[in-house]
């Protein structure tokens, strides 16, 4: 806990007037400075406004919070009287560098020993002004964002002059300020957070010009790989065209292209960005003062056709995607899983085969996986993603848009499994769909060499051992070919390495398991569920298949009741899903399941 008590602002711009107005209250005594009485009378109404934005936007310790911070806030237009008892003196005058060392060579002569000096300069560098102060040992950067009571980051950056006890002190008083202080442990211009922003909103805007990808795919590449909700080209949407044109013209050559399309395409025909309804989007009833809409209404409104979910299930989020077909609903949906460690964003583009058929569709990444929570990560374990489908489907089933009565599901592979397992247990699955499913976790064993197995089996005990005790598994690489000297696989296979290829390069995907994954796989035997499956089956298997073995699927397939279907493919277990072969399926499972999935019946 710092022992600071007088806070002093110099400047009641926009954000020194946040600055001042969050600091009263969270409690401190602030005085604020300006040039005259005309600039204090302006800082009493966006005081006002303030307070205002607190009470309805932020959660208030007490009702009366926001008045008894603007009683704690006073204004003076002289110097001596703004610093005489301050502990410490948060500057936020205009990017001058000139003005800004008058300001503080002003301040150093006026301020009690005992002072702390921080400047909230957003471009120059705290060094170039900590001398006029006389005190360089007693001055750092103390850097906030707009919007303080929302993005409550206070960037605290030294300087080669800065006492680390001052350094420390001033990060304490961040926090007791309400903020997330960031530790700048060496003078960098933009501070951490502006550097990652500008470097990302410069791969954007390369990625654009360069006709890698259009805006919205750029946009949705980062919200979902970054989990936010704002692209780069939305954030500048939000920021406004004027202001970007100002900044990008004067930078290297790309972004003085960029400028110029901002300029002729943008700024020329009335498109100045959020604020006035269209920018890089359109946005619904987007004005100043207008809407209180989300930034990204624009982009939902541009395609309606899916919706980005958070699956809250007592221990875990998943996260995933449901598209919609035409019409208001509800609509019969179906659940997709694909493999073993594959990711749902991969899935995405087989949405227009369901919904074409007037099925909604929805693809979520299991526990441990992708988007989705789970402390322990890459962790394959069939019956515990089991329990949580059967989760899903309970909240899928209360939506106002789903037909509760034709909640269907399709899976491939380990998601075929799944999916057969809850289909004996879940009599509110209208229809399921199981493409190369393993069937039998005492067949997976035989995929070793038997003299090989006492080790495995060593090793899975040694990695849930690890994990008892806090600590991680081992990883495998889950699908590829083995090479002498390169990682452990799991599956063995140069047709599978070749069949993963299509998930490369996507953010959320990693080749990898746990090597504990192969002991849940092991513990995981299908047959005995077969006899308990209601709804209307198609199993598809390759007639070659040796990782998901045929004859177990056969076995299956005879102990369900109808009706059923099987049919089969030529080929191995990946070699049925090279190429087109994965799509072709996918859009079977569509049909089979838009004309057989039925409401559910007890039999």
């Amino acid at each position: 806990m710092t022992t600071f008590k007088d806070i002093t602002v110099l400047g009641t711009g926009v954000l020194g007037s946040q600055i001042a107005y969050q600091t009263a209250f969270r409690g401190f005594q602030v005085t604020v400075w300006d040039i005259d009485g005309p600039a204090l009378e302006r800082a009493k109404e966006r005081f006002a406004q303030l307070a205002s934005v607190y009470a309805s936007e932020v959660e208030l310790p007490s009702p009366d919070a926001p008045q008894a911070a603007l009683e704690r806030i006073r204004g003076t237009s002289d110097f001596a009287d703004a610093v005489k008892d301050a502990d410490l003196v948060i500057e936020a005058v205009p990017e001058n560098l000139e003005l800004k060392r008058d300001v503080w060579a002003k301040v150093g002569a006026a301020a009690p020993e005992k002072t702390i000096f921080a400047t909230n300069t957003s471009s120059l560098l705290p060094s170039s002004m900590a001398l006029a102060t006389g005190r360089p040992d007693r001055f750092l950067a103390l850097h906030y964002a707009n919007n303080i009571w929302q993005r409550n980051i206070a960037e605290v950056m030294r300087t080669e002059y800065t006492d680390p006890d001052v350094f420390q002190q001033v990060v304490t008083f961040a926090e007791e300020q309400g903020m997330i202080p960031i530790r700048v442990q060496k003078e960098q211009p933009g501070y951490v957070a502006n550097t990652i922003l500008f470097a990302t909103l410069r791969a954007a805007i390369e990625l654009y010009l360069n006709e890698v990808a259009d805006m919205p795919t750029i946009d949705e590449a980062f919200r979902v790989s970054m989990v936010t909700p704002l692209g780069p080209f939305q954030l500048l949407d939000m920021v406004g065209m004027t202001t970007v044109y100002n900044v990008y013209s004067v930078g290297n050559e790309v972004e003085q292209r960029f400028a110029k399309l901002v300029k002729t395409e943008y700024i020329d025909n009335g498109k100045l960005g959020r604020s006035t309804g269209e920018g890089f989007y359109r946005y619904a009833d987007e004005r100043v003062g207008g809407s209180t809409a989300s930034p990204i209404t624009g982009m939902i409104q541009r395609n309606p056709m899916y919706e980005d979910v958070t699956l809250s299930l007592p221990d875990v989020q998943l996260h995933g995607r449901i598209y919609r077909p035409d019409g208001d609903g509800p609509h019969p949906v179906v659940i997709f899983h694909s493999g073993l460690g594959s990711v749902a964003e991969g899935n995405y583009g087989f949405a227009d085969l369901f919904t074409s058929l007037g099925l909604a569709v929805l693809f979520y990444d299991h526990r441990g996986f992708g988007y989705s929570g789970g402390d322990l990560r890459q962790e394959v374990d069939p019956l515990l993603f089991a329990r949580d489908l059967r989760d899903v489907i309970t909240l899928l089933a209360d939506r106002d848009d789903v037909d509760e009565r034709r909640i269907s599901l399709s899976g491939f592979s380990l998601g075929g499994m799944i999916d057969l397992l809850v289909a004996g247990v879940d009599r509110r699955v209208a229809g399921v769909v199981s493409v190369v499913a393993p069937i039998s976790g005492l067949a997976a064993r035989d995929l070793f060499p038997p003299e090989a197995l006492p080790t495995v089996d060593a090793a899975v005990e040694a990695g849930r051992r690890e994990q008892l005790l806090g600590g991680q598994s081992p990883v495998l690489q889950a699908t590829g070919e083995r090479v002498p000297g390169g990682p452990e696989v799991m599956f063995d296979d140069p047709i599978g390495a070749e069949f993963i290829k299509q998930f490369d390069g996507l953010p959320s995907y990693r080749n990898e398991v746990t090597l504990t994954s192969l002991g849940r796989l092991f513990e995981t035997e299908l047959l005995p569920f077969a006899a308990r499956i209601t709804a209307p089956l198609l199993l598809i298997v390759g007639s070659e298949d040796t990782i998901s073995r045929v004859e177990d699927a056969r076995e299956f397939f005879e102990q369900v009741r109808s009706p059923k279907l099987l049919e089969e493919h030529p080929g191995q277990h990946y070699a049925v899903l090279i190429g087109d072969g994965y799509k072709q399926l996918v859009a079977r499972s569509a049909e089979w399941l838009a004309e057989n999935a039925t409401v559910p019946v007890s039999r």
